[in-house]
């Protein structure tokens, strides 16, 4: 290291500034186009600490100025992140410290946290932050009244982790949004579990953590400097994504289990969150299979479609037949009732694009016949416009009813034969 570092550094003093940094090309100006700098020395910041030697490139895009747009901006941070939360006046980027734990030194179970100001046409970096344990994704964070609140989960149960460690927990934090320093903190949640959703709303917080069954824990944040947990459920399964539904309820995804920690299917969960100390599963619909369900909308919101009380999502499922040694399954839209939530919720129906799969080409141009890998339909989104629901798979898109599913309208393929 003695030897090594000054070569390096005399090395890279010989590199042009303009080649260290994120460089562009606009290719709408008519002549040859030519990379420019983007970040120049002076936009890039130093945190007080650096626990990456990465750079962290914000980038802004004013797209007020007609076609042409206004030239792109940009600042940078001496860090590295990939999980983004954005307020109306802040971009918060976070970064768990497994990214950067190589395996020869003891891992740093913290999360740090940069803000970046969103000012008009100026986007700056102004202050970082650092928290401890593990930010599950970005409903994890929010920002409210001048403050910063992160849910996170002591990993040591992640490979690498110290197993010395007692009673690792789930955590909710408060920061000063400004400062990004620490003014209240609420410990020792679920011990032995981990986070599997989060939400924040005005000054209440939900929080899911799982190992063999789902507590989901209600949390005043009405004061910052002492956050509280004043409820919590207790159910089999879990939930990964939570969706606000009114002021009394959440709608929730996640998969079904059994008092024995064992997963059973993928399901939808309504939870009549009204008493905040005492919430309560109000109803709950597993999706039928014999074998294996699964949905793309529990590890991706955007999946999750939520229009005129109906609620649509990708959905797949996998029953083998041990007679015939065959694997049968479903992979379509499935849609619910939630107009009244009140009342509950109830299927609908399904959108199976299993025949658009037997009139196509296979996917990957494979020459087999398609009908055998039908359940890759991969349903993957759905779009709703006035009372029409278009489903969109890896094959195609169908146009149905949206109060009933099985009324096609019309379809399109996008791989015919």
């Amino acid at each position: 290291r003695i030897i090594l570092e000054p070569l390096v550094a005399a090395q890279v003093a010989l590199i042009p500034d303009d080649r260290l940094t994120m460089r562009f090309i606009d290719d709408g100006a008519g002549a040859a186009p030519s990379p420019e700098a983007l970040l120049g020395c002076r936009d890039i910041y130093h945190p007080a600490e650096v626990n990456t030697p990465n750079l962290l490139s914000v980038i802004h895009f004013d797209l007020s100025d007609g076609d042409a747009g206004g030239a792109p901006s940009g600042t940078g941070a001496m860090a590295n992140g990939w999980t983004v939360y954005a307020s109306q006046e802040n971009l918060f980027i976070s970064q768990t410290s497994w990214a950067w734990w190589w395996g020869w030194d003891d891992l740093d179970l913290s999360t740090r946290i940069h803000r970046f100001k969103l000012d008009g046409g100026e986007t700056v970096y102004e202050a970082s932050g650092e928290i401890d344990g593990w930010l599950l994704n970005q409903f994890s964070m929010s920002e409210f009244d001048g403050h910063l609140r992160a849910a996170t989960t002591d990993i040591t149960w992640w490979w690498g982790g110290d197993e010395e460690e007692e009673d690792p927990a789930s955590h909710v934090f408060v920061l000063n949004a400004d400062t990004m320093e620490e003014v209240g903190h609420v410990g020792g949640i679920a011990p032995n579990e981990q986070i599997q959703s989060a939400r924040f709303l005005g000054e209440k917080g939900y929080v899911v953590t799982f190992e063999r069954i789902d507590p989901l824990f209600t949390i005043d944040l009405s004061k910052p400097s002492t956050p509280r947990v004043v409820g919590e459920l207790k159910i089999p399964g879990f939930s990964t994504y939570l969706h606000p539904y009114g002021d009394d309820h959440l709608l929730a995804v996640g998969m079904a289990g059994t008092d024995d920690g064992t997963i059973t299917g993928f399901a939808v969960n309504l939870f009549d969150v009204s008493d905040f100390s005492d919430p309560q599963l109000q109803q709950s619909i597993e999706l039928d299979s014999d074998d294996w369900s699964w949905s793309l909308s529990l590890w991706d919101h955007h999946a999750f479609t939520l229009h005129r009380g109906v609620l649509n999502l990708p959905v797949y499922t996998v029953d083998y037949d041990p007679a015939t040694g065959r694997h049968d399954g479903f992979s379509g839209m499935w849609v619910i009732d939630a107009t009244d939530v009140d009342s509950g919720i109830a299927e609908v129906g399904k959108v199976d694009h299993e025949d658009l799969i037997d009139a196509s080409d296979c996917l990957y141009g494979s020459d087999r016949d398609c009908e055998d890998y039908y359940w890759y339909a991969h349903m993957k989104r759905s779009v709703v416009v006035e009372d029409k629901l278009f489903s969109i798979s890896d094959y195609g898109i169908k146009v149905t009813q949206l109060d009933d599913p099985t009324d096609e309208i019309s379809s399109v393929l996008f791989w015919p034969r």
